[in-house]
């Protein structure tokens, strides 16, 4: 939707929605030109960053030559309609009066222009995040389930999913009375057989953790699923950036790509 104003703030051209196509801007564009007064010396255009729904109204080309265009922080949008008296109340006719506002007090980010490398990077940046907060999100599901079937154990272990024997009791013995039937020196031999080096005093507070832990209802099924999930995390590490791997950050503003 789009709507016209000059920099007294009357409107020239009332909201009007256009569909999102070649056809459809170029006609948009029609009626916006033929609102500009002659002799204008400025022409200002504020979008609304909306994800990346607004990306093809802040291309290159799409608005004419001279034309500025500036990208408008949706949080700002939302706090002029509160400003406005209509904070309860989001339409696409409602937030098209508090752009103008923001675009009459000078607000908004010019877009620039980034060549493909830029945008190839950021895009390659964000396809990475996603997967670490993928990774993140998954190993918080499976330290959930753990606490359900294995209360206790974080305080055997410090870090349960970041060392090979926590990712072991984990795989193989989240029911604790497992765990408190092996025994320790049983279960040291269990983990060497696997190459994994536990300590006697390790495997002492695992086995006073398991004796001690009262797992919940919930036990049963949280087992289960643990059987599935740790494959899972190990393909999201495996392709997911691991901090202290020289890989670089990437932050993305309004304006800029850095």
């Amino acid at each position: 939707m789009v709507m016209k104003c000059d920099f007294t703030g009357r409107v020239l051209l009332a909201a009007v929605e256009f569909p999102l196509t070649r056809e459809g801007v170029a006609q948009m564009l029609g009626r916006v030109r033929a609102a500009v007064p002659a002799g204008a010396q400025l022409v200002r255009v504020g979008v609304e960053a909306a994800g990346h729904y607004h990306l093809p109204m802040i291309a290159a080309g799409v608005w004419p030559d001279g034309w500025q265009v500036v990208e408008l922080n949706p949080a700002h949008v939302s706090a002029q309609r509160r400003v406005n008296g209509q904070r309860g109340v989001k339409t696409d006719r409602v937030d098209l009066v508090a752009i103008a506002d923001l675009l009459l007090a000078g607000r908004g980010s010019a877009v620039v222009a980034c060549d493909e490398p830029l945008i190839e990077l950021a895009a390659w940046v964000a396809h990475r995040r996603r997967r670490g907060e993928v990774r993140t999100a998954t190993k918080n599901q499976l330290l959930t389930q753990l606490d359900r079937a294995f209360p206790g154990l974080c305080l055997a272990l410090s870090d349960v999913l970041g060392t090979k024997v926590g990712r072991l009791v984990a795989a193989h013995f989240a029911d604790p009375a497992r765990l408190t039937r092996l025994g320790p020196d049983r279960f040291r031999q269990f983990a060497a057989r696997r190459g994994v080096q536990v300590s006697r005093p390790v495997a002492g507070r695992l086995m006073d953790a398991a004796r001690t832990a009262l797992p919940t209802g919930q036990a049963g099924i949280a087992r289960q699923i643990l059987q599935a999930d740790p494959a899972l995390l190990g393909d999201l590490e495996a392709r997911s950036p691991q901090p202290g791997n020289g890989s670089r950050r990437c932050c993305r503003r309004p304006s800029t790509t850095c």
